[in-house]
């Protein structure tokens, strides 16, 4: 395979979503670039314990790998590594394709997949996206994709999450360390551009506000963190086509990577009907740091009591088994594609060494 060619199949991968935009992303590809090893970078990341995001994404990721090679007319061949101590996901190889599949429908998608965070259409998606969803669940049943009519049980859940992540300085921190302000941070490339948090008026003043730990607890002091938690979740919901939510089987490496892949599938798929979608992952994702580090560090007692009790109660509101693990909360819905999108570094960044 040319060069070219190799770098055509990464700006699809690219496009993948990753926690706060970080792209953790690091490849090293054969000197042929027939093969590359994927392996994720580790940062100190409030929200990653245990790599729960950046091993999501690393399924994300290989979606669209996938939907590149055929758009190039290769196939692609994935051994996942199961070692859950190793930061590698996976070793990927092309061969020639031998016959056009489907995912060369998919190759638009992956360009207008976005996440928005403003209002949505409420009016339900044509019947042929959710046949598709059917579609999706079916490929692998360690993975499960459940869409519900419990607004209610979702408003709470994502409400209250929200109250401990305002009040959690290591959250605060690591979303801070993420927000991209000015001109010369956005051209980064990388982390979020403010223009896309759907912060109303003036977003560039409100990012800046949302900097200050001190005006954070100063907001939990006064309440105002209740308004501000009311309209990010409970306003916001009310103008959703749909919510949902993702769960694995039995918590592993190998199929957190394939719960970003079927995720990746329903969002391309959505993305087909000029539908988008905004993940509420704060629970999960407290919940695993809760259970990874063991002492809850970084939570106070209260906090790790109400993050546990939320659990809880979300698995039984929906009737989940012992077994499922909630992965990630999201609402989606047609909208207008966004003007300002989150911006990805070039695919030549990613490269490391040859293997």
């Amino acid at each position: 395979m040319k060069k070219e060619q190799f770098l055509e199949i990464l700006k699809y991968g690219i496009q993948a979503p990753s926690g706060d935009n970080i792209q953790p992303w690091r490849i090293f590809p054969a000197n042929d670039y027939n093969y590359f090893r994927l392996e994720i970078a580790v940062e100190d990341n409030f929200f990653d314990a245990g790599n729960l995001c950046s091993l999501i994404s690393g399924g994300t990721f290989l979606r669209n790998i996938k939907i590149g090679a055929d758009k190039q007319d290769y196939e692609v061949g994935i051994n996942l590594n199961p070692d859950e101590k190793s930061l590698e996901i996976a070793e990927v190889s092309f061969s020639p394709l031998k016959k056009q599949k489907k995912d060369r429908e998919l190759s638009e998608s992956v360009f207008k997949r976005a996440t928005l965070r403003t209002a949505y259409s409420t009016e339900r998606l044509p019947d042929s996206f959710y046949k598709g969803t059917d579609l999706i669940n079916k490929t692998d049943k360690e993975v499960h994709i459940y869409l519900t009519e419990n607004r209610e049980t979702f408003n709470y859940i994502a409400y209250q999450t929200e109250l401990v992540r305002f009040g959690t300085r290591g959250a605060h921190e690591t979303v801070v360390s993420s927000l991209r302000c000015n001109k010369k941070e956005i051209e980064k490339r990388d982390g979020l551009d403010y223009r896309t948090l759907g912060i109303p008026l003036f977003p560039k003043i409100g990012a800046n506000i949302l900097k200050s730990w001190k005006l954070a607890k100063l907001f939990e002091k006064t309440r105002l963190n209740k308004i501000m938690a009311h309209i990010s979740t409970k306003n916001i919901l009310k103008s959703s086509g749909g919510l949902g939510f993702l769960t694995i089987e039995n918590y592993s490496k190998e199929n957190l990577i394939k719960a970003g892949e079927a995720w990746q599938d329903f969002w391309l798929n959505l993305s087909n009907y000029n539908g988008f979608m905004q993940p509420y992952a704060a629970l999960p994702i407290f919940s695993k740091r809760i259970e990874f580090l063991g002492d809850g560090s970084g939570f106070s007692k209260p906090q790790i009591k109400k993050i546990t009790e939320l659990k809880d109660f979300f698995h039984s509101a929906y009737g989940l088994k012992d077994s499922e693990n909630l992965i990630t909360l999201f609402r989606f819905g047609i909208a207008k594609p966004p003007k300002i999108k989150t911006l990805r570094k070039s695919p030549e960044s990613f490269l490391e060494s040859r293997v």
